[in-house]
């Protein structure tokens, strides 16, 4: 009975590590959408924060050995999140299906004033973005962050 415990007991042991190690967890994929105005890509850089909290997600932007840093450009979706439980004026940034972080609060509602003078209020629209971070000079590991090629928030 004792070697039958044992086995029970590595067998599960096993299991949970399996399914607990293995597995890489994939960031959520959100739905791309279809979009109306594209904001035209004029040279200026916009940084975004909250990139820490989705670094999995840009890891896959950057590519393998970080082949794409700050040499692709990807299309950025800017997403007003209305019911945002934070934050109501909301801006959450998407790139290929996946959040990779938001506007900061105060370019957020600069953003949303932005859309309103278009009469784009509420809509989703998207710029060019570039994966910047991952490595540093000595090889070090940096973290990634995305910059948008958007004209500059007045605030």
């Amino acid at each position: 009975m004792l070697e039958f415990s044992i086995a029970v007991i590595t067998v599960v042991s096993f299991c949970f590590y399996y399914v607990l190690y293995s597995s890489k967890k994939e960031p959520r994929k959100n739905p791309i959408p279809n979009i109306a105005y594209e904001w035209p890509d004029n040279g200026d850089e916009c940084d975004i924060v909250g990139e820490s909290y989705y670094q999995d997600a840009i890891k896959l932007l950057a590519g393998p050995d970080d082949k794409n840093i700050g040499s692709k450009k990807f299309k950025a979706f800017l997403i007003p999140e209305d019911n945002n439980p934070y934050d109501n004026k909301a801006v959450r940034v998407d790139i290929d299906g996946m959040t990779v972080g938001y506007f900061g609060r105060e370019d957020a509602r600069s953003f949303r004033r932005r859309l309103g003078t278009r009469k784009l209020s509420g809509q989703i629209t998207a710029c060019k973005a570039v994966v910047i971070g991952g490595r540093g000079p000595r090889g070090e590991q940096w973290n990634y962050g995305i910059f948008l090629s958007i004209e500059a928030f007045d605030w």
